[in-house]
């Protein structure tokens, strides 16, 4: 209950303290006009959103700050993302409203019209200060309250996630600016090519150059910050930057080539005839390489950083883990790209020799768009696919490892779906254009929609039989190579008749294909003298009070696996309940050389930051896909 309710009053505290600033900022800009005709509708706006947000947050702030006093309310989650959302919401408006005032007065200083801004472009000065005002007082506010009292060891705990996504989400912000206005001024050089500012385009300029002179300071303090930081926690894997280090690498690696097709479709349609200009070609083109030298120093920049912090900060097991699933990412786009490009190589041939359509625009944009499709997609596929394919063909832990992954696995299964539903679809639309031919009458356009259609089903056919393959190839070898020595071989579980810890790990047990059969101890004395690598130990956390018990485990050599059970006088802080299956995870974690899975901090924060990476991919595929497709339409 004491969640839900701080949710409530936090929620409504942020949102009634945008409206109160921009209702004052608003009102202030009025006032402030210089002369200007304002309508009385302008006026009652601004008045609303003050006399109404004002008491609203009043109150609010009040019950928020008057519950604080208690050490769990002040310390609260909650809170503490609160006080960093109030300060990411004062704060960029004060950056956006900065590059506002940079943009149009050099706009205005090169004499055209400030309408060409990328910001601001409507404002006057006395606003943008206005609304820098406010916001820095808000910010500086939210700020010391942020570092009173207890906050410098509390943040180092309880807010010390909350800080981290704050530090890392203006690092994006301030690269996004700073990309953006790198992409702006390589797009001007090539709208205006061998001329440095130029009668027209020249605005291109002046917008990236604004946003480098905000963005690129922002970047590298906000960046520097967060990597003194990260670095010191020597001994700390933080989820968050590592996630945001493969995605930055992963979403450069993917525009750049996305990019690269573009503009490899604009030098393709120029050579198969298209009639269009040299500088005309290089006006065309620039948009797509500006996006993919600002993209690719993301890529180069990032990717080495991902790299590092997986080569420093994460077990060999989990090294491999990650850049595969980065290999298998990179391997299902070029999938796509590559099944696309040949579709419509395979549309264009059809159509050529059938005489469906007569060579002209249409027929160019297809045969460029899948040429340049083809030239990006194929060797990307090839050469990601065949890594993996050759790290899954090792006979070693390492390739049963590979082959057991079930990142490996989920991408071959969505192969092998994504090419029986295309299969069934193309199957479906060719029954139906052959059977609506001969119950109703064949024109012209019947033999090449059904050879179309027919080429498509054999494309998805070809694939689904060749990832079967692999996946078949992958059971061979592991009839062959998965049966290295399994480094448990024996189990023994502790416990007295009044728990079923036994039972519930056995039937664990059972279901699994490790073959073994757990050895039930009711008695301390049952336990090996001992023991060895070989040999697993599992006794609940009450047995280790018993002094017979400790000096027995305490010479155990094997591995050992604690069960927190109940135990009178003691409660457990920040440890989940027994389950079975975590047992067996962990016997296989030891079997492929993993670490095993140990108590971590905040599973939310990390449910949070996976949900989020999974929502941010699937808009990049989407806006990547959208890419593709825009190379025919156009």
């Amino acid at each position: 209950m004491k969640s839900v309710r701080r949710i409530y009053i936090y929620l409504v505290t942020i949102i009634s303290l945008e409206v109160v600033i921009w209702g004052l900022i608003g009102l202030l800009r009025t006032i402030f006009s210089s002369g200007l005709l304002v309508g009385a509708d302008t006026l009652a706006s601004a008045l609303s959103l003050i006399l109404v947000g004002i008491p609203i947050f009043g109150l609010h702030w009040y019950w928020a700050q008057h519950s604080s006093e208690d050490l769990e309310e002040y310390s609260s989650v909650i809170r503490g993302v609160f006080l960093y959302t109030a300060l990411l919401a004062t704060l960029i408006p004060v950056a956006q409203n900065l590059l506002a005032l940079v943009n149009r007065n050099l706009i205005l200083a090169t004499g055209i019209n400030s309408y060409f801004s990328f910001v601001g472009g409507e404002q006057s000065t006395i606003d943008n200060l206005i609304a820098i005002g406010l916001n820095l007082l808000a910010a500086v506010y939210f700020y010391r309250i942020l570092k009173t009292k207890l906050h410098d060891k509390i943040q180092e705990s309880c807010f010390k996630e909350t800080y981290q996504l704050y530090g890392y989400i203006w690092v994006v912000y301030s690269l996004f600016l700073t990309l953006f206005g790198i992409q702006e001024i390589i797009r001007f050089l090539f709208y205006q090519p061998g001329i440095i500012i130029g009668p027209a385009g020249k605005e291109y300029f002046i917008n990236g150059l604004s946003m480098c002179i905000i963005g690129t300071p922002l970047w590298v303090y906000s960046w520097q910050h967060r990597q003194a930081i990260d670095q010191n926690a020597t001994e700390e894997r933080s989820v968050i930057r590592l996630i945001l280090l493969f995605i930055l690498s992963l979403f450069g690696v993917i525009t750049v080539l996305t990019m690269s097709s573009i503009t490899a479709y604009q030098i393709v349609m120029k050579l198969l005839g298209e009639d269009v200009s040299a500088l005309q070609l290089l006006s065309r083109v620039g948009n797509p390489v500006s996006v993919a030298v600002s993209l690719g120093i993301v890529w180069f920049y990032y990717g080495k950083w991902f790299h590092i912090e997986v080569v420093s900060r994460y077990e060999d097991g989990q090294k491999r883990a990650l850049l595969r699933l980065h290999n298998y990412l990179l391997s299902l786009m070029g999938l796509a790209a590559l099944i696309a490009g040949i579709a419509m190589l395979a549309s264009f041939m059809i159509n050529i020799s059938t005489g469906n359509i007569i060579w002209g625009d249409v027929l160019r944009k297809n045969l460029s768009a899948s040429i340049a499709i083809l030239l990006t997609s194929l060797p990307l596929w090839m050469l990601v696919w065949r890594t993996s394919q050759e790290e899954a063909a090792l006979d070693s832990q390492i390739g049963v490892e590979a082959r057991r992954s079930i990142i490996r696995r989920s991408y071959l299964y969505i192969a092998v779906f994504g090419s029986v539903i295309g299969g069934m679809v193309s199957a479906i639309t060719l029954v139906n254009t052959v059977l609506f031919g001969v119950l109703d009458h064949m024109d012209s356009s019947f033999i090449p929609t059904t050879l179309n259609d027919l080429s498509l089903l054999i494309i998805f056919v070809v694939f689904l039989i060749y990832h079967l393959g692999a996946l078949k190839q992958d059971g061979a070898f592991a009839k062959q190579s998965d049966l290295l020595e399994e480094k448990i071989k024996k189990i023994y579980v502790l416990e007295n008749n009044s728990t079923n810890y036994f039972e519930l790990i056995s039937v664990e047990m059972n279901k699994s294909k490790l073959g073994i059969s757990p050895m039930r101890l009711i008695d301390e004395t049952g336990i090996p003298k001992n023991g060895t690598e070989e040999d697993l130990l599992i006794l609940p956390a009450s047995y280790l009070l018993k002094p017979t018990v400790w000096e027995k485990v305490s010479q155990w050599a094997g591995n050992k696996f604690i069960i927190p059970n109940p135990i009178s006088g003691f409660n457990w802080v920040g440890i989940t309940t027994f389950d079975p299956k975590e047992v067996l995870n962990n016997i296989n974690s030891i079997n492929d050389n993993k670490p095993i899975k140990q108590i971590g901090v905040s599973k939310t924060w990390q449910i949070l930051a996976y949900v989020a990476a999974a929502w941010f991919g699937f808009q990049l595929l989407l806006v990547l896909f959208g890419a593709l497709i825009s190379i025919v339409a156009d």
